[in-house]
C-alpha cells in the first residue's frame, strides 16, 4: 500500500473518532469550490454532444499527453515490474473523451483526429464487444484481485459515450455498429460473460464483474450515462431499456450508500463478511456530480434529495 495514502487514511480515521465535525470542516475548506461548481451545473441540460464531464477530478497525466502530441504514448505504458504492455481501457477512453472535449471547445483538428483514432483503436481492440483489461487488478478497498482478462461495465459505458460523440462528428455508422456490440454485453448476466447482476431483483451493471458483486456506485452511474448517450445518438431501443432499468435500480439503491459522513464507494461490506463500509472523499464528489448529470437527464426528487444531502456533508 502507498505509504502516503496509508498515513492519510490513518489520520482521517483518528480525526473521525476525535472530532467528526472537524473532518467535515477540513474537507469543506478543501472542496467548497468544486462542490459549488457542481451544484451550478444542475441548471444545465446534459446532451451526448456536449463536453464529457470530468466530475471535478484533477486532470490526470493521461490528459497531459495532449501536450506530447503523441496519443500512442498511452498505449505504450508498461507495467511496473515487466515489459508487458498494460492496456487500461478506461484510461484510453477517458483520453479520447478529453480530446473530444478539446476539439468541441477549441476546434483543434489534432484533438479531433486523436479522438477518432482512439475510437478506432478501441473498436479493433474489442473482443466480442468487451474491452478487456490484460492485467490482474486489486479491487480498490478490498483484498480481492480480479484476474486478467476481465472487462468492466464502467469501460463499456464510457466507450458508448465516446462512440456516440465520434459518430456525431464523423457521421460514420461503424461506431454505432460497434456500440451495439457493447450494448449486448451489458444485457448479459455476469455468469454468461456480461456485466449484469442484480440487487433485490433490480439489474445493476457491475464495474468489477466478480462472482460476488461489489455494487460499485461510480462505475454503475458512468455506465448509465453511456447508455443515455448512445440512445440519444441512435434511438436504439435496447439502450433505452437498459438505461431505464438502471434508473429504477439507482432510485432504489441510493439509500444503501448513504452515511452520516460520505456516500459509500460500494456495497462490498454487505456481501463480504467483516468488511467495513468503504468511503472515499474523491469518489463522494464524483457521486454528487454524476447524480447532477443524471438528474438533468431524468429529473427525480430522489436524486435531488441525495444531491442536496451529500453536498451538505462538506
Amino acid at each position: 500500500m502507498n505509504t502516503k495514502k496509508a498515513l492519510k487514511d490513518a489520520l482521517y480515521s483518528i480525526a473521525r473518532v476525535i472530532s467528526p465535525r472537524l473532518v467535515k470542516v477540513i474537507i469543506y475548506l478543501r472542496n467548497i469550490g468544486v462542490v459549488n461548481d457542481l451544484l451550478k451545473k444542475q441548471a444545465n441540460a446534459y446532451t451526448y454532444t456536449c463536453n464529457y464531464p470530468t466530475f471535478g477530478e484533477k486532470r490526470s497525466i493521461i490528459y497531459s499527453i495532449i501536450a506530447k502530441n503523441d496519443y500512442y504514448y498511452i498505449l505504450k505504458m508498461k507495467r511496473q515490474n515487466n515489459n508487458k504492455m498494460r492496456i487500461n481501457p478506461v484510461k484510453i477512453i477517458q483520453f479520447g473523451l478529453s480530446e473530444y472535449n478539446t476539439f468541441n471547445v477549441s476546434r483543434i483538428i489534432r484533438s479531433k483526429n486523436n479522438a477518432i483514432r482512439i475510437a478506432d483503436y478501441l473498436m479493433d481492440y474489442m473482443k466480442d464487444g468487451v474491452l478487456q483489461y490484460n492485467f490482474d487488478y486489486p479491487i480498490y478497498g478490498t483484498n480481492y484481485k480480479i484476474n486478467a482478462p476481465w472487462g468492466s461495465a464502467m469501460a463499456q459505458g464510457q466507450v458508448l459515450s465516446l462512440f456516440a460523440r465520434i459518430n456525431y462528428i464523423t457521421k460514420n455508422p461503424k461506431y454505432i455498429i460497434a456500440g451495439k456490440k457493447v450494448l449486448e454485453t451489458l444485457d448479459k448476466k455476469i455468469e454468461d460473460g456480461g456485466f449484469k447482476t442484480y440487487f433485490n431483483g433490480h439489474p445493476f451493471y457491475e464495474e468489477y464483474p466478480t462472482k460476488y458483486p461489489f455494487y460499485t456506485l461510480n462505475g454503475f452511474m458512468f455506465c448509465l450515462i453511456g447508455l443515455f448517450d448512445f440512445y440519444s445518438c441512435t434511438e436504439y431501443s435496447l439502450s433505452l431499456k437498459l438505461f431505464e432499468d438502471g434508473i429504477k435500480t439507482l432510485k432504489m439503491i441510493l439509500p444503501y450508500y448513504d452515511t452520516t459522513m460520505f456516500s459509500l464507494y460500494d456495497l462490498g461490506h454487505i456481501v463480504q463478511y467483516k468488511r467495513k463500509p468503504l468511503v472515499n472523499e474523491k469518489y463522494h464528489i464524483i457521486h454528487i456530480n454524476q447524480l447532477i448529470v443524471i438528474n438533468s437527464i431524468e429529473p427525480s426528487d430522489i436524486f435531488k434529495y441525495f444531491i442536496n444531502k451529500w453536498s451538505t456533508f462538506f
